[in-house]
């Protein structure tokens, strides 16, 4: 994975970040990484656990041929790591993969006319365990299925855990120590990769690669630090949209991941940057001409796929596209920067995935919030139940 600055050297001093300001940071990477590692979470930790890596294989390896389709029961970060893989990796021949994300009884409706409720299984993830949404999904279709047509992931503590024991469901344990938005790498996206064929091994061989630059006090290597820094001086300059914009159309699932994991872990304190998602080439009819010469408080972070599979002449069309969109916001002094990534793979969405929870963690303490808190949400949550009674 490579990130491309060359846009930057004219644009950053347009926008006010002169090379003194970009060198400043760069003696303090390992500051930030005590700072991170002081918060004990376990987004790390997660990707050399053995023991669950074997488990969720033979489970995995049980359920081969049993389900024509899989529903997962979740929400939010329970749910859009998941869906993110389904859409990108999913192998040739695995169950049909539901995504379940929603409480509009229209979209249930809709489900329950697509499968074979008899022959599913329902993946019901919540980490606290007390998912009113979640919940309710599960008593739905708990009063509908056998008791064996269902799986959970969750935490030590909740509702699902007591559900599990009484009915004796099986069950997946979330570590304690990780938030739903930076739980893709740990059971919780694992479980549903594994049922769908994905090379979980391969997820996490990239992952660990990325995280071993994570780790690095060397500001050439870290590339998740050089893109947090590049954010933070930019939302410092009040460009405070950032938009993702992946020249791929398999990754717009991804778009959805990476958009809760900006706005939930920076939107604190008065702080906050919005995520915008945009889709190559599709959105130079819609969105360039705000980009191009709407407010200058946009940044664009282009996602290249170098290669993809099908017909060559769409391929080099769309990298052409994908560079003359970027040279064109350059030209207009509209901050950019290119990322690139060799191919679609197990390996390299794995990377991606830990880069990007690099990135957010190194932009919580440069920003001075707590990126793994979410209180706003807690609090709607609190006025839901409370409403219901």
């Amino acid at each position: 994975m490579e990130l491309d600055f060359s846009a930057l050297s004219r644009i950053s001093t347009t926008c006010g970040i002169s090379p003194k300001e970009w060198k400043s940071y760069q003696s303090k990477i390992s500051k930030y990484l005590q700072a991170i590692s002081s918060r004990e979470q376990g987004f790390v930790d997660v990707l050399t656990d053995e023991k669950i890596i074997v488990d969720i294989e033979k489970f995995a390896q049980n359920c081969r041929g049993k389900y024509t389709d899989i529903v997962l029961l979740g929400i939010g970060g329970s749910a859009l790591g998941a869906k993110a893989l389904r859409d990108i990796l999913r192998e040739k021949g695995a169950p049909t993969f539901h995504v379940l994300d929603n409480i509009d009884p229209v979209v249930i409706a809709d489900l329950e006319s697509q499968i074979n409720i008899q022959k599913a299984l329902f993946l019901v993830i919540s980490k606290s365990g007390n998912t009113l949404e979640t919940l309710t999904q599960y008593e739905y279709f708990s009063s509908r299925v056998s008791c064996e047509n269902f799986v959970f992931v969750t935490g030590t503590e909740g509702t699902l855990r007591k559900i599990a024991k009484t009915k004796n469901i099986p069950v997946f344990t979330v570590p304690e120590n990780v938030g739903g938005r930076f739980s893709v790498l740990s059971v919780v996206g694992l479980l549903p990769a594994s049922l769908l064929g994905i090379d979980i091994r391969a997820l996490l061989a990239g992952a660990k690669e990325m995280c071993g630059r994570f780790l690095s006090t060397n500001f050439e290597e870290n590339t998740p630090f050089q893109l947090a820094l590049l954010q933070y001086l930019f939302f410092q300059k009040q460009i405070t949209q950032h938009v993702f914009m992946p020249y791929s159309a398999q990754m717009r699932s991804f778009s959805e991941w990476w958009s809760q994991l900006i706005a939930e872990s920076t939107g604190k304190d008065n702080k906050g940057i919005t995520p915008i998602m945009a889709q190559g080439v599709t959105d130079q009819h819609s969105l360039l001409q705000l980009l191009a010469q709407g407010p200058r408080d946009k940044f664009v972070i282009f996602l290249k796929v170098e290669s993809l599979q099908g017909e060559e002449s769409f391929l080099r069309l769309l990298h052409a596209e994908m560079q003359a969109t970027a040279d064109s916001l350059t030209e207009l002094n509209r901050p950019n920067v290119v990322i690139a990534i060799s191919e679609i793979s197990s390996v390299v969405l794995g990377q991606l995935f830990f880069f990007f929870e690099g990135v957010t963690a190194f932009l919580g303490e440069l920003m001075e919030i707590d990126t793994f808190n979410q209180p706003g949400v807690e609090r709607a949550k609190e006025l839901a139940r409370r409403y219901l009674k």
